[in-house]
């Protein structure tokens, strides 16, 4: 949502001012801005929301699309919630409640490993201090401790254009055309 707002905000300077702007979104400032809904009691819904875990860490539900709330109820063993994605009121709060509480039933690593080969929006939660800290690798896991994680630096900007132009079949000599025309 940020991304697209950002990029109205620079189309329509663009409208006003006739240049061109840099549209720069932080994936963890935009999510940081967007963690209050699930906690807000009146957004929060079972397909949609935070569930702790026995050991004290949480884990994030966002299966706000049919198949992915189908998928966690049955991985879960609760194929019985699947019609009651969006229930509201009472039953709205009873869903919630008997999610979390079979949540509560093992630990965040125990469902990482249930769900790993599920089709699901399920993913960990992490402490503010290592997701600010540490830059995850996509092979990689959390275990509990920032030195567990490798890390990398991120490339300067610009480093692997022409690698990534020419892997998608863009030669050099395009690639020159539309340097000099700042196209890159």
């Amino acid at each position: 949502m940020q991304t697209a707002i950002a990029i109205l905000a620079a189309l329509l300077d663009r409208q006003h001012t006739g240049s061109g702007s840099v549209v720069d979104v932080s994936i963890q400032k935009a999510a940081h801005a967007w963690s209050m809904f699930p906690t807000t009691a009146d957004l929060a819904s079972a397909c949609y929301t935070l569930y702790e875990t026995a050991d004290g860490h949480w884990l994030a539900l966002g299966a706000l699309e049919p198949k992915f709330w189908r998928g966690f109820c049955e991985r879960l063993g609760r194929a019985d919630l699947v019609p009651l994605q969006h229930a509201g009121g009472d039953e709205g709060v009873r869903v919630l409640g008997e999610v979390q509480a079979v949540m509560r039933t093992r630990t965040r690593d125990q469902w990482l490993a249930l769900f790993a080969d599920a089709d699901v929006c399920l993913s960990p939660v992490y402490p503010p201090a290592v997701a600010t800290e540490v830059r995850l690798k996509a092979d990689t896991t959390y275990k509990g401790n920032a030195s567990d994680v490798p890390s990398a630096q991120a490339p300067a900007l610009g480093a692997d254009t022409d690698a990534l132009l020419a892997e998608a079949g863009i030669d050099a000599a395009e690639r020159a055309r539309l340097r000099a025309a700042g196209v890159i």
